[in-house]
């Protein structure tokens, strides 16, 4: 129990995302503020050179963003995680981003204000997550 308390309610949501599959889950805590946030982009097609990939580009890799996307808040790489990983946010919220294969999840987490804890935490939720994705338990419902 990384936050401390067992969900109180799931709230899950989906949604097209362009040439993707935007798959959310809202896991509401007794405390609202440490309640959780769990997202996965999944391609809506085998064809790989689209999708949550290029959606990663675009958010993520300096040579394709804008000079007018900089801003004081960039998106911190982090180790250990997937094939890439970045902390965006800054110390009152934020969120995870990990790219595996051709799928992305992108982990929020509430509860105490420093951020090296929120970043803890979205790393042991997203640790667990990417567990889930190499079984197969997450997959293309569309195909």
């Amino acid at each position: 129990m990384v936050q401390g308390q067992a969900p109180a309610q799931k709230i899950p949501s989906e949604q097209p995302a362009g040439s993707f599959r935007f798959t959310q889950c809202f896991y509401r805590t007794q405390e609202l503020s440490s309640s959780v946030s769990v997202a996965v982009g999944v391609p809506l097609t085998d064809d790989k050179r689209s999708g949550p990939r290029d959606y990663w580009r675009a958010q993520f890799k300096r040579e394709d963003r804008e000079e007018s996307d900089e801003k004081k808040n960039e998106p911190r790489r982090l180790a250990g995680l997937g094939d890439e990983a970045f902390w965006v946010g800054d110390p009152v919220t934020g969120a995870l981003y990990v790219l595996r294969g051709e799928v992305f999840l992108r982990v929020s987490v509430g509860g105490p204000p420093a951020q090296a804890e929120k970043i803890r935490r979205a790393k042991a939720l997203a640790l667990y997550a990417l567990k889930r994705l190499d079984t197969g338990r997450v997959t293309n419902r569309s195909r």
